[in-house]
């Protein structure tokens, strides 16, 4: 059981979409170095173990909490509501990966969303995928357990 990078971001776009109506489309180019600093993880166990982190910048996380709550952008506190609404997205997506890894048709068992260092997520992963909305940026990394 595998994703590509390209079935990671239509699984992340369709999760955005549908749940915060934000709308997202592939990055055309890097992110600059320290510009994502809001991360959130959630591990996943069953035939095909592992986690999916979501890494965000300021923008993303103020326009997808403000969406989730109904506010607008600058009413966002992003180190308590945007990190909250990354929370809930990260499990929405893990969700999706594990319903595509055969979640449908399987046992697994997935954790609670972790909020986690964004420095220290530059571990290789499974799979990436980098994703621009209107308002920010978010990079979303799947990796297989070993």
């Amino acid at each position: 059981m595998s994703l590509d990078p390209d079935r990671l971001a239509e699984l992340t776009s369709e999760a955005l979409e549908r749940t915060a109506m934000v709308f997202a489309d592939p990055a055309a180019d890097e992110a600059p170095s320290g510009s994502c600093s809001f991360a959130s993880s959630v591990s996943f166990t069953g035939p095909a173990g592992g986690r999916v982190l979501l890494i965000a910048d300021e923008g993303f996380v103020r326009e997808a909490a403000a969406s989730l709550l109904g506010i607008d952008e600058d009413e966002v506190a992003p180190g308590e509501d945007g990190v909250e609404a990354l929370r809930e997205l990260s499990n929405i997506v893990a969700g999706s990966v594990v319903a595509e890894l055969g979640g449908r048709d399987a046992p697994f068992t997935m954790g609670l969303p972790e909020t986690v260092d964004a420095a220290g997520a530059g571990e290789s992963s499974s799979a990436s995928c980098s994703l621009e909305t209107e308002s920010g940026r978010l990079e979303v990394r799947w990796f297989a357990a070993a």
